[in-house]
């Protein structure tokens, strides 16, 4: 045994080392990002003198939609905090939801408002525009905030959410018409991610509870919290079959194209399911259920993007419950 190896086997040591390691592989990625799409300042033409436009740009191609969303909302805030104007530009960069569009469509607007209802259109000729970098350097909430003591996190985020990232009338109509088809009462919502996450071990990202782990804490809350029925979302074939056989109780779910486990060997998600059904029937049908579950009157879920967003939605949960299972190291 080397010594290095020796050091990495005592507790403390290893988990700082493997810290370490960890933070300097971010960091390292986030340079090679950010070399690639800098921010970058523009002077297009003399319109809107007085004003300054923050353009969020996202340089990465394989995360889901509420990743987009998520650190969209932490660029508006940024650049709102400063007196920009920000505009999210999914138009130009790819991303699994543009289609055969990109280029010509700003995917964002496919499913939200602009949070100050200036477009990419409306600046073509604007004097001063600021193009964010092509990855988050600004704050933006994460799953911590889902058990966070400090209310104040969750309450500004919740304001936020809900000031500045608007579902469209098109797409709040196909929603709530969705909602209406599977007659669903609202009482709990179950979030459980796999796929990707269980099979990759993203590091840094939360540990997913496995198929077994779900069931049997689904199954003892939804007794304990006194219901009959449930609402489920998952992308996961396998896990949806799995609650199919061995739930005690009934639940409801929204027919969605969902990965066996032969789809998950071939590739990036995201980019796979686009493939599949279009990219954007699939964030359709993602943001459907998550709004589901953002009105259920209780939550049970990993953590994750979907589930943050679930929760910055919401108005308030009766019952809240959350996987803590650490980080993939």
């Amino acid at each position: 045994m080397t010594i290095i190896r020796f050091i990495r086997r005592i507790p403390l040591i290893g988990l700082l080392i493997n810290n370490i390691e960890r933070k300097y592989c971010e960091i390292t990625y986030k340079k090679r990002e950010l070399k690639r799409m800098p921010l970058r300042e523009e002077s297009r033409g003399n319109d809107f003198p007085d004003k300054i436009f923050f353009v969020i740009r996202r340089n990465d191609s394989n995360v889901g939609l509420f990743s987009y969303v998520i650190s969209a909302l932490g660029g508006i805030m940024y650049a709102l905090d400063r007196g920009y104007i920000p505009i999210i530009d999914m138009k130009n960069y790819p991303n699994p939801y543009s289609d055969e569009n990109l280029g010509d469509i700003n995917a964002w607007e496919y499913f939200f408002e602009q949070p100050c209802k200036y477009r990419l259109e409306d600046i073509e000729h604007a004097n001063h525009v600021i193009l964010s970098p092509g990855i988050p350097t600004w704050d933006c909430p994460n799953v911590s905030v889902l058990e966070e003591a400090d209310n104040s996190k969750i309450i500004y985020w919740k304001n936020a959410w809900k000031k500045y990232i608007r579902i469209n009338k098109q797409t709040m109509d196909y929603i709530q018409n969705k909602a209406k088809e599977i007659g669903y009462n609202y009482s709990c919502g179950v979030i459980i991610r796999g796929t990707d996450y269980i099979r990759n071990k993203p590091i840094g990202h939360p540990i997913q509870p496995t198929p077994d782990q779900a069931i049997e804490t689904v199954n003892e809350l939804i007794k304990k919290w006194d219901y009959d029925n449930f609402f489920i979302t998952t992308e996961d074939a396998q896990i949806y079959n799995l609650f199919k056989s061995k739930s005690k109780y009934s639940f409801t779910s929204i027919s969605v194209f969902r990965l066996d486990d032969e789809d998950v060997t071939k590739g990036n998600i995201p980019q796979m399911i686009s493939k599949n059904i279009g990219g954007f029937q699939h964030g359709l049908d993602y943001l459907t259920n998550v709004w589901v579950v953002s009105h259920c009157d209780s939550i049970i879920a990993g953590k994750c993007g979907a589930t943050l967003a679930a929760k910055l939605m919401s108005d308030y949960y009766k019952n809240e419950f959350y996987f803590d299972l650490g980080v993939y190291k």
